[in-house]
């Protein structure tokens, strides 16, 4: 694995991300959104990239036909970023 850190966009590696799953998100007919303002940042991208495509391996696996994903990122506080994946499925148990 390369560590090298690279000047990325949450947006293009979320877009990578949902189109590996283009053919599930069609069959469920899901809706994909992604939110968030244009930032960039320094970061492993293949590292980030097999983070998210986690995320929205387990969002499209798991979300009711005929419902939306939503990727969002913001900039947050002290130089962080938030980035979420909502979706409506299967939760998990409180207990």
């Amino acid at each position: 694995i390369e560590a090298a850190f690279t000047n990325i966009q949450p947006k293009e590696l979320l877009e990578s991300a949902f189109s590996v799953k283009k053919s599930d998100i069609k069959s469920k007919n899901l809706e994909t959104s992604i939110l968030g303002s244009q930032i960039r940042l320094i970061q492993n991208e293949y590292l980030l990239l097999y983070v998210l495509s986690a995320l929205i391996d387990n969002a499209v696996s798991y979300a009711d036909k005929d419902t939306k994903i939503e990727a969002t990122f913001k900039s947050i506080p002290k130089n962080q970023v938030s980035i979420s994946i909502k979706d409506k499925g299967l939760t998990i148990d409180e207990d």
